[in-house]
């Protein structure tokens, strides 16, 4: 049935690995049952890319449990080559929220700060969001997070920078960022690779972590080409602008 107050103009964000058969029955459907005049469909990370003002370029979309890489030039996902990896911020957290219960266990916290393990893995998040950093491995510096009853919690740069590592080095085999970057590459012709490295784009709901477009532009660094890493701001929810 069509919709009681038809939609003139829809947009819908799908999945990225989303194909163009399922594309198509999206389509059929919203014109010949909701009676949409204009659509158009995508991914997150293509709308992302053009609250930057860019019509091409290299997405890196990280999300909570998943990554993904994809071109897009001219306002078109090129080759329909996107790649996926199983990573994301609740790895992150985890990570944080084992080195979090080593603290507690080495030193004693109050029984009333840790205890049950949703809740914990939500403060773990909020930890993410509040600490998340990658800084040198030398460093020695401490930050604090006070906890819900009240305690202090003093986390070394160091371990939160160990933790955000796991984009990199997943010791999986799920691919890194910086693999994922790499498997774009390799499939898109060569005249192409200036374009899209000077227009690398990350986004994403785990993308604001201090220091991670640095850390991926040190990780890709190329003598022949220039590569530019950028971090739009919001980029959490860019694709819904």
């Amino acid at each position: 049935q069509t919709l009681k107050y038809p939609i003139s103009k829809l947009t819908l964000v799908v999945p990225p690995l989303t194909s163009e058969s399922q594309q198509k029955q999206i389509k059929q459907f919203c014109f010949e049952k909701l009676a949409v005049a204009e659509l158009l469909i995508s991914t997150g990370g293509a709308f992302s890319l053009y609250t930057t003002g860019r019509v091409e370029g290299l997405v890196v979309n990280i999300g909570d449990t998943t990554c993904f890489s994809q071109s897009i030039l001219q306002n078109q996902s090129i080759f329909d080559y996107r790649f996926i990896s199983k990573i994301g911020g609740r790895q992150i957290a985890q990570k944080l929220l084992n080195q979090v219960y080593q603290v507690r266990t080495n030193f004693g916290f109050s029984e009333h700060a840790f205890g049950d393990q949703a809740y914990d893995l939500e403060l773990a998040y909020d930890m993410k969001h509040k600490l998340a950093e990658i800084t040198p491995f030398n460093s020695t510096q401490g930050v604090e997070f006070q906890l819900p009853d009240g305690s202090q919690l003093v986390v070394q740069k160091q371990q939160i920078t160990q933790a955000c590592q796991c984009l990199f080095d997943t010791q999986t085999e799920q691919p890194g960022l910086v693999e994922l970057i790499q498997r774009q590459m390799n499939e898109v012709p060569l005249e192409l690779h200036k374009k899209l490295y000077k227009n690398i784009v990350i986004t994403g709901g785990s993308s604001s972590i201090k220091g991670l477009g640095e850390k991926i532009l040190d990780s890709i660094k190329k003598k022949d080409l220039e590569i530019e890493v950028f971090g739009p701001k919001n980029r959490q929810y860019a694709c819904f602008q």
